[in-house]
């Protein structure tokens, strides 16, 4: 598991790689959607 924690660090505040970054992350299975 400790590969998923190397990962390059990404400016949160580009909302189009994060969007598509934490899609790929939830449809691998690397974490839960947080409820904003």
């Amino acid at each position: 598991m400790e590969g998923a924690l190397q990962v390059p660090i990404i400016d949160l505040s580009s909302i189009d790689l994060t969007d598509s970054l934490k899609k790929a992350c939830i449809e691998n299975g690397f974490f839960l959607p947080h409820k904003s």
